[in-house]
């Protein structure tokens, strides 16, 4: 006797976005985890929810297509706050092995032998 799953569990194991049936134990690990097949991964827009949406990949959810910049792949929240902790990161003081550059004498940086 197979142990088959039952069709009624198998329903979070599809694609999420409105229309697709594609069984996702077939696509890879990722696409299972966020219930979306790789199509819709990389689509400009489809209808989730009845909403036209696009699929994040920083926030690994759906979002009205407006709440994106053109053709990105991440909404400008998180773009927004990407930035904000890359700026943070830049002003903070550098540790001291990258402050002890080696120069060389100024006469030999000026001199062409």
């Amino acid at each position: 006797m197979s142990m088959r799953p039952s069709p009624l569990l198998d329903v979070g194991r599809r694609c999420q976005v409105d229309g697709c049936d594609i069984v996702l134990l077939e696509e890879r690990r990722r696409n299972y985890e966020v219930r979306t097949c790789s199509k819709h991964q990389r689509e400009e827009a489809v209808l989730f929810d009845g909403v036209s949406s696009r699929f994040c990949q920083q926030c690994v959810k759906f979002h009205n297509v407006e709440a994106f910049d053109g053709k990105k792949r991440s909404c400008r929240e998180r773009l927004t706050r990407h930035n904000e902790q890359y700026a943070i990161a830049t002003d903070r003081p550098r540790p001291s092995h990258y402050l002890s550059v080696r120069r060389l004498p100024a006469d030999s940086r000026t001199s062409s032998s």
